[in-house]
C-alpha cells in the first residue's frame, strides 16, 4: 500500500495527545506493517517500509501530507526515522518505549455490503452514557442494524446471515465510517471487535458486553403511509424560541391538534392537521427524526418513523 492510503487508514487510532502513556502517541512500523493504537481502537495496514522503529504518529501524518509516496527512508543511528522527498526532507523522532501491541486475530464472518452507509445513519442516534453502556455501540441481530440514544432508537436492514449478532463499539463504528470501506470480514471475540478490510488491513476495539434493550421497544416495519403531517416540522421550529422555562427549553407538547411551546396557554401553539393526542416530546428527538423521516405515525406513547433505508420509533411522554 501506499504510505498516504497507510496513514489515511490508521488516523482514527493516532492518539494526538496522551500524557499519561505518549508511547500511544506513536506508530509502530515492524514485519512490514504499521501499527496504531490509541489505547481503545488498534489499526494495521502493510507498509513497505522495511525498517523496526517507531515514530510519532502525528509528525509522520504531517510528513507524509509533504513528501507524498515518493520517497527515500533509512534510520538514523539515533533510532529516528529520516524521510527524503522531492526537494523535501524530514526527521521524525521515534521512541524506544516499548509498544503495546494489540492482537487482531478472530473468527471471522462476512462483513456485509452496505455497513458503511448504515453506520453513517445509525451514529446519530447513538451516545456515551454510563448509566447505559449498550447505547455507545451498534446492535446487530437478526439481519438488522439497531441504535438507540434513550429517546430516539433506529434501525436498519444489512446483508447478514441472521444468526449472527454483535455489538460494534462506537469508536469501531466511527473509524469504519472515516475509513470509508465495507470491511470484508468481522469477527467477535471475548477482549476484541474485529474488522478485516481488503489488503490486510485490520480494526481491531474491545467489544461493549452488556445487555441491550429490547430491540421490541425500538420498533418493527411501521408500514406508514406515504408523507409526513403537513408543517408538522416547521410547527416545531416556529414555535420553539417561545420555550423559554425550565423543560420548556427542551421539551415541546402535542394538545388536541396544536404543537405547543408550553404545557398550558403561555407562549405559542400551531395547528398541525391530523395531530391527535397529548404528549409531550423532546426537542432533540425531533431533530433526529427530521434528518430521516418521510413518514410519521402518532401511537400509544411512540412515534414510528421511517425514511431511505432507515426507520425506528421515539418515545412520548403522556400528559393529562
Amino acid at each position: 500500500m501506499k504510505l498516504t492510503e497507510v496513514m489515511h487508514f490508521l488516523s482514527p487510532a493516532i492518539d494526538k495527545r496522551n500524557k499519561l502513556n505518549p508511547v500511544l502517541e506513536h506508530v509502530r512500523i515492524t514485519q512490514g506493517y504499521a501499527i496504531a493504537y490509541d489505547g481503545v481502537l488498534a489499526m494495521a495496514a502493510p507498509v513497505g517500509i522495511p525498517l523496526t522503529c517507531t515514530p510519532n504518529g502525528t509528525l509522520l501524518e504531517q510528513g507524509v501530507k509533504r513528501f507524498g509516496d515518493e520517497f527515500a527512508a533509512t534510520q538514523l543511528t539515533n533510532g529516528d526515522l529520516f524521510f527524503q522527498g522531492k526537494g523535501f526532507s524530514v526527521t521524525i523522532p521515534c521512541t524506544t518505549d516499548e509498544f503495546p501491541m494489540p492482537d487482531f486475530s478472530g473468527q471471522p464472518v462476512m462483513g456485509g455490503v452496505g455497513l458503511v452507509n448504515n453506520l453513517k445513519k445509525l451514529l446519530p442516534f447513538t451516545t456515551v452514557d454510563d448509566n447505559f453502556p449498550w447505547q455507545a455501540s451498534i446492535l446487530v441481530r437478526q439481519g438488522k442494524m439497531y441504535a438507540s440514544c434513550g429517546h430516539t432508537a433506529a434501525f436498519c436492514s444489512i446483508a447478514l446471515d441472521p444468526s449472527i449478532e454483535m455489538q460494534i463499539p462506537l469508536e469501531a463504528a466511527e473509524a469504519i465510517v472515516a475509513i470509508g470501506e465495507d470491511p470484508d470480514y468481522l469477527a467477535i471475540r471475548e477482549d476484541r471487535f474485529i474488522a478485516v478490510f481488503s489488503g490486510g488491513r485490520y480494526l481491531s476495539c474491545p467489544p461493549i458486553y452488556t445487555k441491550w434493550e429490547s430491540v421490541a421497544k425500538i420498533g418493527k416495519s411501521a408500514n406508514l403511509p406515504d408523507g409526513i403531517l403537513p408543517g408538522f416540522f416547521k410547527a416545531v421550529k416556529d414555535i420553539k424560541p417561545f420555550g423559554k422555562v425550565g423543560q420548556e427549553k427542551t421539551t415541546f407538547y402535542i394538545r388536541d391538534g396544536y404543537v405547543c411551546s408550553s404545557s398550558d396557554n403561555r407562549g405559542a401553539k400551531a395547528d398541525v392537521e391530523g395531530l391527535v393526542g397529548n404528549w409531550y416530546w423532546l426537542y432533540a428527538s425531533v431533530k433526529l427524526i427530521e434528518a430521516n423521516a418521510t413518514a410519521l405515525r402518532f401511537e400509544n406513547g411512540y412515534v414510528s418513523w421511517a425514511g431511505d433505508g432507515i426507520e425506528g420509533r421515539a418515545r412520548l411522554g403522556k400528559i393529562a
